[in-house]
């Protein structure tokens, strides 16, 4: 747990690649000029980020992600307040990617600090990077 209710969630800078353009690549910023390592598949290294700006006065209740109906890949992002109200939604993918959100809840003394990712495709309960 983040001991630290003044360092915030400020930014998600992520990747994406292949004719699905499914997520290949993510790092978080925080608003005490921190940065999380960036996480990446071998495809996005060449890949150039892509950049999600967050209001530190933001309370993020809610996170998201767009899931490709077909095999499970990342094709979009979204943070709400606890009402639901979208404070960021990013979709990235091609034409043709049918998806569906995923969304899971943020309790009131939670923070968004780090990210869990797979560089495989397996039945894990997240998604490929």
């Amino acid at each position: 747990m983040l001991l630290d209710d003044d360092i915030a969630l400020t930014g998600v800078n992520y990747k994406y690649s292949g004719a699905e353009q499914y997520l290949s690549g993510i790092q978080l910023d925080y608003s005490d000029g921190n940065s999380s390592p960036i996480f990446q598949n071998e495809n996005a290294a060449d890949e150039e980020f892509n950049e999600i700006r967050v209001s530190a006065s933001a309370a993020p209740r809610k996170i998201a992600m767009a899931i490709d109906n077909s095999i499970g890949g990342i094709v979009g992002f979204r943070l709400a307040d606890r009402r639901g109200n979208v404070i960021v939604e990013e979709k990235w993918n091609g034409d043709g990617v049918s998806s569906s959100w995923d969304t899971q809840d943020i309790g009131s003394r939670e923070r968004i600090i780090g990210v869990k990712v797979s560089t495989q495709s397996d039945d894990n309960d997240f998604n490929i990077i």
